[in-house]
Parts: structure tokens; sequence; C-alpha cells
């Protein structure tokens, strides 16, 4: 039904075009060029009856045209469509982002409540809705409209690594993030930290026994020989534990600043893409030791709908992604996984090790497309976490008039 009344709409349309056409040739094809008159002709009787009929006809084929509009302009009414909507639209988005950096600054402030460092989610509804937040929650369908960034979090779908890695150009691989399934610390590598761990703890053991008074070289060495026993019982209980610590001895030649940038670019991700998913912020501190804030986002208590865990999903994986985009691998991202999976385990619907996998990497490609589309504002956010700016401070860097 809807096909028939969009093609009767669109012959209705050619029709009338094609009526206001035949109207303007007609009335031009029964004036006579001047050049071309008879200087002393009167006209015949013949010549005043085809004026007549081609007045009548005109008049004929004007109001046909007319009324040809009038079924037009009802059809376009039936089926919802409005000629000024695009234009309305254009406006618009026109006028969203039309705040400068300090008059932001203030409209944040006023709906931040004392308690918080930032506005609420619905406080940040309300400025977007005044066209001053253009970012925020773009990643999420609100109603019948469709998110403006490139991907939905309402939408997840199936992604290989082969996809992953293909619709990334490359950038995003199981080695970069860490997600293939296959460990980043191999078994060889247990060994051979347990081997240095057995070695340096006998070499320690026998230089307390010779060089230690008797007393209290026998307890270094008892405490020694200790050493490979909590080693060994703890990679058999939580092997996790010692692959961060290998983890941690090959990045021990990072220096501080480049270890800074580091994280300022895995924070911003997090940054940008938990704003973009409406996701309000928890908490908000800077590191002592690195000078570089933290961003923590609130999700709900209890389960997670699939929109709570697409959305998470998203930005658990966004700081590695960000790592990886500039660095080629990531090496911040454990703690964001161990977050990942007590999401999953909080989800209302059942997500078995195949949907989990899945989903992790649709997250990683999520991220990626949308640091990519947003690629200014990323920058803008990790020079704010690069100065220890707050949470506001870090809005205004995404979403002000430039």
């Amino acid at each position: 039904m809807i096909g028939l009344v969009h093609r009767r709409r669109v012959a209705v349309t050619v029709a009338a075009a094609t009526a206001a056409v035949i109207c303007l040739d007609g009335i031009s094809a029964f004036v006579v060029p001047a050049a071309t008159r008879r200087p002393h002709a009167s006209p015949s009787a013949s010549a005043v009856r085809m004026s007549s009929s081609a007045d009548d006809e005109v008049a004929a084929l004007m109001a046909a045209a007319a009324k040809m509009r009038e079924e037009a302009k009802q059809l376009s009414e039936e089926l919802g469509y409005d000629p000024g909507a695009d234009a309305s639209a254009a406006e618009q988005a026109v006028e969203r982002n039309a705040l400068g950096a300090a008059e932001l600054t203030s409209v944040l402030a006023k709906q931040t409540p004392p308690e918080r460092v930032v506005p609420t989610g619905v406080g940040l509804d309300e400025i977007a809705e005044t066209g001053a937040l253009s970012l925020w929650g773009a990643a999420v369908s609100r109603g019948n409209s469709r998110p403006t960034a490139p991907i939905s979090v309402s939408e997840p779908f199936s992604c290989s690594l082969q996809d992953l890695e293909s619709r990334s150009t490359g950038k995003l691989t199981a080695d970069s993030l860490g997600i293939g399934g296959e460990m980043d610390v191999s078994l060889d590598d247990f060994k051979d930290a347990t081997v240095i761990v057995v070695a340096v703890a006998s070499v320690l053991a026998v230089a307390a026994l010779a060089f230690l008074p008797e007393n209290v070289g026998a307890t270094v060495c008892y405490f020694c020989a200790l050493v490979p026993i909590i080693w060994i019982g703890v990679g058999s209980t939580a092997p996790g534990a010692l692959a961060g610590l290998i983890q941690a001895s090959r990045s021990g030649g990072e220096g501080a600043e480049e270890r800074k940038e580091r994280v300022c670019h895995h924070e911003a991700g997090h940054m940008l893409c938990g704003y973009l998913c409406g996701l309000p912020v928890r908490s908000y501190s800077v590191d002592e030791k690195t000078g570089v804030p933290c961003v923590e986002f609130e999700s709900a208590r209890g389960d997670l709908s699939s929109n709570d865990v697409n959305a998470l999903t998203v930005v658990a994986l966004s700081g590695s992604v960000a790592e990886a985009l500039q660095y080629g691998t990531a090496k911040g991202g454990d703690s964001d996984l161990m977050e990942l999976q007590n999401c999953f385990r909080r989800s209302d619907e059942f997500m078995g090790d195949a949907v989990q996998r899945d989903r992790t990497r649709w997250g990683a490609l999520a991220a990626f497309m949308l640091i990519k589309e947003y690629r200014q504002e990323y920058d803008n956010l990790v020079g704010a976490f690069r100065e220890g700016k707050d949470v506001n401070e870090c809005i205004v860097a995404m979403e002000a008039k430039k």
C-alpha cells in the first residue's frame, strides 16, 4: 500500500510539472511573433476561433495543474513528508555546538551538583537538548532517531578476528589487543621466569649464609627458600598475576614521559567512547605518579541490559584500541578486560564463551570506528588529559566551538 501511494505521489508530481510546461509552451505557441505579422492583414474568423480555443485549453490545463498540486500536497501530508524538514535539519545542524569554551564551561558548571565533578546523565541530556552538546550519546539510538555516530551500541554484529583486522586496516589484531584467545605470556615465558626466580633465590640464600651473621643468615636463607615455592603456588592458582608481572618486567625500559603519554591516550580513548555511548562519569581522579586523569563510568546496579553491556564493552576496549592505534600494541588493558568479564557475568542474558569473544571483538571494532570518526576531538582530549584538566574541561575540549 505504501509503495502504491508513493508511485501515485510520484506520478502526480510529474504530471503537475508536465502540465506546467505544457501551459507555458501552449501560451507562447499561440503568440505570433511581431516580425512575421502581415502589416495590413485583418484577422480571419478561423484565427479568432483558434485564439479562443487556445485560451480555453490553457485555462483548463492550469486548472488541472492546480488540482494536481493540491492532490500532491495532500498525499505528502498523508505520507508524513515535510518538504521543509531537510532545511530544518540543516539549520539545526548549524545551530548545534554553537557555544564557545567559556559559555559551555559556565553551562556545565551550573548543571553540576555540589557532590559531583560532572553533570549527571540527565543534566547532560538537558544541555544536549539545547544544542550545546553534539557528541553526548551520539552512538545511542534515542526513540525513533538514529545515532549520529558511525555505529550504534544498540546494534552489535558478529565480528571475527579476520573482520576486525581487515576493517581496521591491519591496526587491530589479536596480538595488538590480546583478545584472540592466545596468552601474550607463553608457557616458555613462565618456565624462563621460574628458572630465574629459583636461581636468584638460591644465590641470595648462599650469600646470606656466607656473609651475614649466623642467625640472620639462616633466617634470610629460609625466606629465600620459600620464594620459589610461593612463586609456583601463585602460578598454579592465579597465573594471570604472574603474567602481569612478566609483562611489567618487559615494559620496565619505558621512560616516565613515554609512560605518561601512553596512559593519556589510553584514558582519552575511554573518555571519548564512554561519552559517545552516553555513560555518565562515576569517578574522576588524577594519578599521583603520572599526573594523568583516570575516568570510571557509571553502570546500572544489578543485572545489565544488552544495551548496557554493549556500551560497557566498547568503553572497556577503547583504551587498548587507542594504545594500539598510537603505539602498535596495547599494554594497559588487563584490568579493563577483567572488568569486562564482570560485565558479561552481570548480563541479564546468558552469554557463552563464543558470544563473549565475539562481543569483545565487536567492541574493539566499534571503539576503532568511533575514535577514527572523532579523531580531532580525541586529539583535543589527549591534550586535556596531558595537562591534567578536570572532567568538565575535558568535555569542553571535545564539544566547544573552535
